[in-house]
């Protein structure tokens, strides 16, 4: 008898469930409350993660998860403006979102204190939560129209 084995890939990347800006600019045509609604678990389970690491001390990995729960919001915030152009990934829409005047001042500084790396974040003047600045710019990327 022949054993059959199951090959093990590698893990693939995060795919978002939509057309998005890093997959070539395609957008696609699903309505801005599907987009959010598809984003929605993944961002729970990103800020979970991010939950979960603090408890841990692992600052470092739950300011990723944090930073990957903002990027799924600002991929469903995008699908709602199609004049917006950002490409890149979490980090970039940070940056897009601290040097857009669109946004209020209190959802670009905590986009600056969540792309802060956390080497600096201690040297900095400000005390940075990852979890409560993630909410801020997801809550205010949701609600924006």
């Amino acid at each position: 008898m022949r054993e059959h084995r199951r090959e093990i890939r590698p893990q693939a990347r995060l795919r978002f469930p939509w057309p998005s800006v890093r997959d070539g600019g395609i957008r696609s045509p699903i309505s801005s409350t599907t987009a959010v609604l598809m984003a929605s678990p993944q961002i729970e389970r990103e800020l979970a993660a991010a939950g979960a690491a603090i408890q841990a001390g692992n600052d470092g990995k739950a300011r990723v998860c944090a930073r990957r729960a903002v990027g799924l919001a600002a991929e469903a915030w995008l699908a709602r403006h199609q004049d917006r152009q950002w490409r890149g990934d979490a980090m970039e829409y940070l940056r897009q979102i601290q040097q857009d005047a669109i946004f209020p001042a209190s959802i670009r500084e905590a986009a600056e204190r969540l792309s802060t790396p956390v080497p600096k974040q201690h040297e900095a003047s400000f005390t940075a939560d990852p979890i409560a600045d993630a909410k801020l710019i997801i809550a205010h990327l949701t609600a924006s129209k």
